[in-house]
């Protein structure tokens, strides 16, 4: 077989997605039973770190961030698709693996396909237009968020399989596209993150780490950080995006704010806080989202507190290794941070239910599972 996978960011990137992609492709790999079987992946990442069994290759292309405005992303997301479309569909292909995002990218490699006949599997981390709807962006009455609506629509019935990263997003695609086939397999977290033994800080201090977008509740977590001050808990954040000048401008002594860091260093720093944290807003985005920095957590053992109540938060109750508060209520979330510390057996309770939550979770485990239901997905086609 030939296959030909799209991933906007590859290692060394440190985002969700690029984890994601190599764990993809590495199912993909080990999946390929055949010499003649090849893997090929194109991605904006310059440099990209070589992955065994397969060729990646980076695009001649900019990268395009979210921090950048609407038409900028715009831009820059039709002018990856097209050079992956070219790139994917130059010669004869078995089996196309299209990531979102950027959703624009996909869009048109996906049309690409489709024109190739070439069978394509969407691993899909966010659904459009929505996103663009809650972000405030694009309003639902406009006919360019129709418009979107039809061509995601034709994006997810065209797919061979739709493999969604949440529940809650495998819901929203069948209810836009009811004749797709959808299948939803979770991030997880990498396995060797089990195997750490880290010296924790002696100032009880808890974490916050990843992109700070639309969606993250920055202002409540300086919120939290300023009720946690005279409390004598510390607050470590790590990240990048349009919302990190609200840490960098604030005062807050006990408020420690990294900016971005590669993801080995971002684990070094998380690993030795108590507690983590993972704030979004009050949006059906977020209601369904399972962040990748909840998989972090649960994979380092260290309970963690999400706003708002969401499908991440339902998996920490149900497992007892965390808990799910109201949205932007920093008053709560301050004064539940405050009863963990105090209470060292329910936070002991809770890491230890964190490991028991450990089964099949990893990302070696999570990658093997999307690609399988990928090459299954293509044969039964």
């Amino acid at each position: 077989m030939k296959i030909r996978a799209y991933f906007q960011h590859m290692p060394p990137y440190s985002g969700a997605a690029a984890l994601r992609g190599q764990s993809v492709v590495a199912g993909l790999v080990a999946l390929s039973t055949s010499s003649q079987s090849k893997v090929e992946v194109y991605t904006t990442t310059p440099n990209a770190r070589p992955l065994p069994g397969a060729r990646v290759q980076t695009l001649p292309v900019r990268e395009v961030e979210n921090a950048e405005g609407l038409l900028s992303r715009i831009r820059g997301e039709v002018q990856m698709g097209l050079a992956a479309a070219r790139a994917m569909f130059s010669d004869a292909c078995d089996l196309a693996v299209i990531s979102t995002p950027g959703y624009l990218a996909a869009l048109v490699i996906a049309a690409r396909a489709r024109r190739k006949r070439v069978p394509y599997v969407l691993e899909l981390r966010d659904v459009y237009p929505q996103v663009y709807a809650e972000a405030g962006l694009v309003s639902k009455t406009t006919w360019l968020y129709r418009f979107f609506e039809k061509r995601s629509q034709r994006l997810y019935e065209g797919a061979a399989l739709v493999v969604c990263a949440t529940q809650g997003l495998a819901r929203e695609v069948a209810r836009s596209a009811p004749r797709a086939q959808v299948a939803h397999v979770y991030n997880g977290f990498p396995a060797s993150l089990t195997l750490r033994k880290p010296i924790k800080h002696e100032r009880f201090t808890v974490c916050f780490h990843g992109t700070m977008g639309f969606f993250q509740d920055i202002e409540t977590l300086v919120d939290v950080a300023r009720r946690l001050q005279p409390q004598g808990v510390d607050v470590v954040v790590i990240g990048y995006g349009r919302k990190e000048s609200l840490l960098r401008q604030s005062p807050l002594p006990n408020l420690r704010f990294l900016g971005r860091l590669p993801f080995d260093e971002t684990i070094a720093e998380v690993e030795r806080c108590h507690l983590g944290l993972c704030l979004r807003l009050d949006d059906d985005i977020s209601r369904d989202a399972f962040p990748v920095k909840v998989w972090e957590y649960i994979g380092l053992g260290m309970p963690s507190v999400v706003t708002p109540p969401c499908e991440a938060g339902e998996f920490l109750q149900a497992n007892g290794c965390g808990l799910q508060l109201p949205a932007g209520d920093g008053e709560r979330i301050a004064s539940e941070v405050l009863a963990l510390r105090a209470d060292s057996a329910s936070l002991a309770r809770m890491a230890q239910q964190c490991q028991s939550a450990w089964h099949t979770l990893t990302r070696d485990e999570t990658g093997l599972a999307v690609a399988r239901l990928a090459l299954a997905a293509v044969r039964r086609d």
